[in-house]
C-alpha cells in the first residue's frame, strides 16, 4: 500500500519548474476567462482521483514503471482535455456527459500510451491494429452512405469527426509508403479513406487529405534517390491526379449554372457566415479586455437576423481559444506547436539513418501540418475532437524518443 501511495505522489508531482509554472498559470486562466470558478467542476475530482489511482496501479503493479503522470511533455494535452471538459459542461450542462466520458477515456488512453512508450519502443508495433481500425471505419462510413438509418455521423457527432478519426491515422500509412513498405495495402487503405470522407461530404476532411498527400509527395521525393527533374515531374502528376476528381466535380456542377460560392451557400457553408463569425469573435474578444468570456459562453448575433443571439461555434479554433479563455491558453497552444516543430527539426538534423526514426518523423510532420489546418478551420465550443488522441500520442512519443536517444537507451 505504501508503494501505491508513493506512486500516486510521484504521479501528481513534477520536479520540473516549467511544468509547475504552467499548472499555476492554468488555474488563473480559468478564473479570468469569464470567472468560471473551479468549484463548478468539483464533481470531477473523484474521477480525477480514480484516474490517478488507476494510473498508479497500472504503472507500479502491472507494468513496473515509475513515471510522473504530469510532465512538460504531456501537460499541454491535459490542459486541452480540461478546457474541453469545462467548455462542454458550461455550454451544454449534463447533456454533454457522453462527451465528458469520451474525454476522460481519451485522457486515460494517453496516460497509458505515455507509460508504454517509456518502457519500450512500440511505435512500429501499433501499425497493424491501426490498419484494422482504418478498414473498419472506412467500411462503416461507406455502408452508411448506401444504407439509410446507420449514419456514421450519429456515431461521430458529424462528418468532420469521422474524417478526423481517419486522418489522424493516415500519416502512418503515408510514412510506410515513404519507407517503401506494404505499398499496395497502404494505397488501398488511403483510397478507402478518400472514398469515405468524400461520401460523407466532409469538405474539411477532403482538404486535409489533399494537404497530407501533397506533403507526403514532398517528403517522398526529398528522401528518394530520384533525380530532381523526375521528382518535379512525379510531384506535378501526383497533384494533378489528386485534384482531378475535385475539378471534374466542379465541371459537372457548372451545367446547373451555379457558381462555387452559390454552391457553398446552398449547402449551408456560406463564406459570409464564416466572415461574420470571425468578426463577431474579434469584437467579443476586444470587449472582454482580451481575457475571454468564459468556457462555452461565446454568444454572437445571427448573420441573417442580427436581433437574435445564440451560442455559436466560431469555426476557428485559435479564435475560439482567445474568445473563450483569453490569451494565456492560446499562447500555450501556439507554444505547443513551436516545441513540436523544434523537436522535429532536431531529429531531422541528427539524420534519418534508421528506419524507425524516418518512419516516426515523416508521420509526425504530416500529422502536425494536418492539425494546424484543422485548428484554423474548425471548432465547436472546443469540444473533444478525435485528433487530440493522436496529438497527445505524438507529443509524448517524440519527447520520449528524443530522451531515450540522447541517453543511449535505444539504438537507431
Amino acid at each position: 500500500m505504501n508503494q501505491i501511495s508513493d506512486s500516486i505522489i510521484k504521479s501528481i508531482i513534477s520536479k520540473d519548474l516549467i511544468t509547475s509554472l504552467i499548472i499555476y498559470l492554468l488555474i488563473p486562466s480559468f478564473l479570468i476567462g469569464g470567472g468560471y470558478g473551479l468549484y463548478k467542476f468539483i464533481y470531477l475530482f473523484p474521477i480525477i482521483i480514480l484516474l490517478i489511482i488507476l494510473h498508479a496501479y497500472l504503472t507500479r503493479r502491472v507494468f513496473k514503471i515509475e513515471t510522473p503522470i504530469i510532465t512538460k511533455e504531456n501537460i499541454f494535452f491535459y490542459i486541452l482535455c480540461l478546457l474541453s471538459i469545462v467548455s462542454l459542461v458550461k455550454a451544454h450542462g449534463m447533456e454533454s456527459y457522453t462527451e465528458v466520458v469520451h474525454i476522460i477515456i481519451g485522457l486515460l488512453i494517453i496516460i497509458i500510451f505515455n507509460q508504454f512508450l517509456t518502457s519500450e519502443n512500440i511505435l512500429l508495433k501499433i501499425i497493424p491494429p491501426i490498419k484494422v481500425v482504418i478498414l473498419i471505419l472506412s467500411i462503416h462510413g461507406i455502408i452508411d452512405f448506401f444504407i439509410p438509418g446507420t449514419k456514421v455521423t450519429a456515431t461521430f457527432s458529424n462528418e468532420n469527426n469521422l474524417a478526423a478519426s481517419l486522418l489522424i491515422l493516415a500519416p502512418f500509412l503515408f510514412s510506410e509508403i515513404i519507407s517503401r513498405k506494404y505499398i499496395k495495402i497502404n494505397t488501398i487503405l488511403l483510397f478507402l479513406i478518400l472514398v469515405t470522407i468524400s461520401l460523407a461530404e466532409a469538405r474539411l476532411g477532403q482538404l486535409t487529405f489533399f494537404l497530407q498527400f501533397v506533403l507526403f509527395i514532398f517528403l517522398y521525393l526529398i528522401q528518394s534517390r530520384i533525380k530532381w527533374k523526375k521528382q518535379i515531374l512525379v510531384g506535378i502528376i501526383s497533384i494533378i491526379l489528386i485534384l482531378s476528381p475535385i475539378v471534374l466535380y466542379q465541371i459537372s456542377k457548372e451545367s446547373s449554372g451555379e457558381t462555387l460560392i452559390e454552391q457553398l451557400n446552398r449547402q449551408g457553408s456560406s463564406i459570409n457566415i464564416r466572415i461574420h463569425m470571425f468578426n463577431e469573435g474579434l469584437r467579443i474578444f476586444q470587449e472582454s479586455n482580451y481575457l475571454g468570456v468564459g468556457a462555452g459562453n461565446i454568444i454572437i448575433s445571427d448573420v441573417w437576423k442580427p436581433d437574435i443571439e445564440k451560442k455559436q461555434s466560431l469555426h476557428f479554433f485559435l479564435l475560439t481559444l482567445l474568445v473563450g479563455y483569453g490569451f494565456i491558453p492560446a499562447l500555450l497552444y501556439i507554444y505547443m506547436h513551436i516545441v513540436l516543430f523544434k523537436d522535429y527539426f532536431l531529429l531531422q538534423k541528427k539524420g534519418l539513418d534508421s528506419e524507425g526514426k524516418r518512419f516516426f518523423t515523416n508521420s509526425l510532420i504530416i500529422f502536425l501540418f494536418s492539425i494546424i489546418v484543422l485548428s484554423v478551420l474548425v471548432s465547436t465550443f472546443i469540444d473533444f475532437r478525435p485528433f487530440y488522441f493522436a496529438f497527445g500520442f505524438y507529443f509524448v512519443a517524440i519527447k520520449i524518443y528524443l530522451k531515450r536517444k540522447e541517453s543511449g537507451s535505444i539504438q537507431v
